[in-house]
């Protein structure tokens, strides 16, 4: 497949970056997304140093970056994603158990929030609109194994911003609006930018 391609854009499987490097001339995207770089920069730069492009889905993993990682916003798509004709508790919150539940129920007491707590990946994507439009709020507190607490607002918050919830970060803080520069168009026209720019070489 990456033999016809024009470009390879290749999400954290870094391992193969300097493979395609070597058998092919065409330019390579690295894209880092979360626990597969967050900390590891220098254990993993024979890797990400061949790659023609570096980007990070969150602003949080450019600590300890090369100059030249970018942060490019995760895209929703606003047209899936919007509030829904769903009967809404606002008093209530939704969060998904990722390792923080505890802190999940203090957060939601703080501010008298009724919480519901459900499995990760119990709901499929196409009813997560219907899903989240029927809370107030979205409580966003992830601690992956063996890492430290995410430090950036997830996809899923994302997503519930975009349909009309409040969502509660990993700092206490309460968030209303969708940070436009997440919709789908704007990045996926970024990205055109990005990919027009590495042809051109």
């Amino acid at each position: 497949m990456a033999r016809s391609a024009d470009l390879v854009h290749v999400h954290s499987l870094d391992r193969v970056v300097p493979w395609l490097k070597r058998f092919y001339s065409k330019p390579v995207v690295m894209h880092y997304h979360g626990t597969d770089i967050e900390g590891r920069w220098r254990e993993k730069e024979g890797r990400w140093r061949r790659a023609d492009y570096i980007a990070v889905s969150t602003p949080n993993l450019l600590e300890g970056a090369p100059s030249n990682a970018v942060h490019i916003p995760n895209p929703v798509d606003t047209d899936l994603f919007r509030p829904m004709q769903e009967e809404k508790d606002q008093n209530s919150a939704l969060s998904f158990r990722y390792g923080m539940d505890a802190e999940a129920e203090a957060a939601a007491r703080k501010l008298g929030l009724n919480l519901v707590l459900l499995e990760r990946w119990s709901v499929r994507y196409d009813q997560m609109p219907q899903t989240l439009s029927k809370y107030g709020y979205y409580i966003d507190l992830r601690k992956p194994p063996d890492h430290m607490v995410a430090r950036s607002v997830g996809k899923a918050a994302l997503e519930a911003l975009a349909c009309g919830l409040k969502v509660i970060d990993w700092e206490g803080r309460v968030i209303e609006d969708f940070p436009e520069e997440h919709a789908a168009k704007s990045v996926a026209a970024r990205w055109d930018e990005i990919y027009m720019g590495l042809l051109r070489k």
